[in-house]
């Protein structure tokens, strides 16, 4: 043995501690590259290969410690000692084995294939050991030595030679990737692998297996010069030199990764920067055709004569359209089926002075307009005296009156509504053609015919509405009046004929009863007592009628109400019922009743009305509050009763749910301009408000 020799094997712990670093280094760098994200297979296996290293790393520096503990005292491994280093090393051979199986084949079943070769080949380990135990009748230390040897030739060399086998076939992946150099590496970490697999777990400890007697450590010392320790910790640094290098693999693939997703993103912005330019144009179109409509819209409601109004909306679309000189509308009312001009501009009034208005275009501008209502299709008249008839989703979509040869001097876009033309709008361009129809101006008066139908329909229907609410009013006014009138007859009829028929009657009763009391006593006529005694009754039915009649003229029409007005006539009837009903009532009057009409007078005094006679037939109330307030704009009336209330209706124009009384109330309210409310609850009372507008002088005229 040179002294090189001697030296090495003097320093045998320090070789063992290198063997053991070197590995360790190897299974903590494979333990935190196997956490990193990575489209590799190679990546999804690194945990095993990564335990292999860590404890193959325990078995090296737990045999370390063995040997320091034997140099430096009477330390003899036990048998269990040297039974944890063959687990640790059987151990790290197996993991070996599995990642090793897991890189190869197929994904799927993957794990069950290295359960089942693990376990196979752990069986036949144990099994040679127990056998070649019992053939050679071995001792316990030498069972461990066998255990040892059987754990490299069995377990350690082929799963090293299948590890190998299995980094090369990762190589190959890597040059697909167009990461050769990595490749590379792992060629060199598959070559130490087999180096490390058939020749250092070759040389072994002596057994007496006959192979050991001859590849054993002992032997490789005395042929090489250096312990196998040495050689196997020479392998192991440069199989983590290696491993290191090909685990830079994830760096470069997540750099590439990062320049994917930014190149992606680059293209996605350049993307998204050409759709929001084609989004500005959208955008750009859409607030023109908006403000367009909105100037329409406005010019269309701006006005109150209609005939203005359309005029105006017309003037709005050809000044903000450059194809435009003049244009006009037609409307085809729904009744009466005739189409007439509704508004347009532009064709009476010539270029330059002294010209002759142009009649020709303005009759072809029509022609073309009728037709567009009778087939409801968007109408092109070009130079050459050509016409389109399309709808307007395929003049927007294709375009065809822009692509055709001869310019467009004409062209109508029906106006729908509810699935119905009702019209047609009619732009004509300048005789010289100077500005031609564009996509703008095309899709400009598209979107606006769609608008402009619904606002023509809509104003029609609210004319109509407006019409019809005026009629009504006009209807509803007229029955008010003619039914004061008629109560005011049967009044004044009650008072002239019935009244004084009655009055009559009870004098001449009167008459005959003096009569009758002059005669007492003298016997002129028979039964004379039974005679006084029915002119007595028939004189008390004669007065009864007499205030019932009275009553009954008051309730038609007092004349408290014509005579001295509203707050005398109210507070009249206040006492009246409160006679009759024995109910306390208070009337409040603010303010000078004297400013409002006889027509605004009847209205709140047959409100008071129904009102106090709500509170005698349902109330149930111990006391009523009547307010009357004269301001300078409006009247106000208010009944408050303090009596078992109710829960007002939620729709006072339905008599079945408010009934006749609050209806009539809330239709007489109406019927002025005014507004009525109910503010009831179970057991709170009830307030009944009539506000009203004092009449004004000269108000603005409805539009027709």
């Amino acid at each position: 043995m040179n002294a090189i020799s001697e030296y090495l094997v003097s320093h045998i712990v320090a070789v063992y501690f290198a063997y053991g670093l070197a590995f360790f280094v190897f299974g903590v760098s494979l333990l935190f590259a196997g956490r990193r994200e990575s489209s590799f297979r190679f990546a999804s296996v690194l945990l095993p290969l990564a335990l292999f290293g860590l404890l193959h790393s325990a078995h090296e520096w737990y045999e370390m410690f063995q040997l320091i503990a034997m140099r430096s005292g009477s330390y003899v491994p036990l048998l269990w000692h040297e039974a944890l280093r063959v687990v640790l090393l059987t151990s790290s051979f197996l993991l070996l084995l599995v990642f090793a199986i897991l890189l190869l084949g197929p994904q799927a079943g993957r794990r069950q294939r290295a359960f089942w070769a693990s376990a196979g080949l752990l069986t036949l380990y144990a099994i040679s050991v127990i056998a070649a135990a019992r053939f050679y009748d071995a001792s316990y230390e030498v069972a461990i030595g066998l255990a040892d040897v059987f754990a490299r030739y069995i377990i350690g060399a082929p799963a090293a030679v299948l590890a190998a086998w299995a980094l090369m076939a990762q190589q190959r992946e890597f040059r697909e990737s167009n990461m050769s150099e990595f490749g590379a590496s792992l060629v060199w970490c598959a070559a130490v692998l087999i180096l490390y697999g058939l020749v250092g777990q070759l040389f072994v400890r002596s057994t007496p297996l006959p192979i050991s007697s001859v590849f054993n450590s002992v032997n490789f010392l005395e042929w090489f010069g250096i312990p196998v320790q040495l050689f196997r910790a020479i392998l192991a640094g440069v199989l983590t030199f290696f491993m290191l290098r090909v685990l830079r693999v994830f760096d470069t693939e997540e750099r590439r990764r990062l320049a994917t997703t930014n190149d992606a993103r680059l293209a996605a912005a350049r993307e998204s920067s050409v759709k929001l330019a084609i989004v500005n144009d959208e955008l750009k179109l859409a607030m023109q055709q908006l403000t367009l409509l909105v100037d329409v819209t406005n010019a269309l409601h701006g006005v109150r004569p209609w005939q203005e109004a359309l005029n105006n909306a017309l003037q709005q679309i050809v000044d903000k359209l450059a194809f435009a000189k003049s244009g006009l509308i037609l409307f085809a009312a729904p009744d009466k089926g005739a189409i007439r001009v509704a508004a347009e501009t532009g064709y009476d009034s010539p270029d330059t002075p002294g010209q002759v208005p142009s009649t020709n275009e303005m009759e072809e501008a029509r022609t073309l307009g009728e037709a567009c209502i009778e087939d409801g299709l968007l109408h092109c008249l070009h130079v050459d005296g050509s016409e389109m008839r399309i709808t307007p989703e395929v003049a927007l979509r294709e375009r065809p009156c822009l692509s055709a040869n001869s310019p467009v001097t004409h062209f109508a876009l029906p106006l729908a509504s509810r699935d119905r033309t009702i019209g047609c709008i009619v732009l004509t361009n300048d005789r010289n053609h100077q500005a031609a129809l564009t996509p703008v101006d095309l899709g400009l008066t598209v979107g606006l015919s769609q608008e402009l139908g619904l606002a023509l329909e809509n104003a029609l229907l609210h004319s109509q509405a407006r019409r019809h609410e005026r009629a009504l009013e006009e209807l509803l006014g007229q029955v008010v009046k003619a039914q004061e009138g008629e109560r005011q007859r049967i009044a004044r009829e009650l008072h002239d004929a019935t009244g004084q028929s009655l009055t009559a009657i009870g004098l001449g009763l009167r008459g005959v009863q003096a009569s009758l009391e002059r005669a007492r006593g003298r016997d002129c006529l028979p039964h004379q007592a039974i005679l006084l005694r029915q002119l007595d009754a028939v004189l008390s039915y004669n007065s009864d009628a007499m205030r019932e009649l009275h009553n009954i003229i008051s309730d038609l029409r007092p004349p408290l109400l014509d005579e001295l007005g509203l707050d005398a006539a109210t507070k009249w009837y206040a006492e009246t019922i409160e006679r009759r009903a024995n109910i306390p009532i208070h009337v409040d009057s603010c303010g000078d009743a004297r400013a409002l009409s006889t027509d605004y007078n009847t209205v709140l005094f047959r409100i008071l009305q129904e009102a106090l006679g709500n509170v005698v037939k349902h109330a149930d109330a111990s006391s009523v509050e009547v307010a009357l307030l004269f301001g300078d704009n409006h009247a106000t009336l208010s009944v408050t009763d303090d009596g078992r209330g109710f829960e007002p209706p939620a729709d006072f124009e339905s008599a079945e749910q408010s009934g006749w009384g609050l209806a009539g109330m809330r239709e007489r309210a109406a019927l002025v301009g005014g507004t009525f409310d109910v503010v009831s609850a179970p057991g709170m009372g009830t307030a009944v408000t009539v506000r009203i507008p004092l009449p004004v002088v000269n108000g603005p005229a409805e539009d027709g």
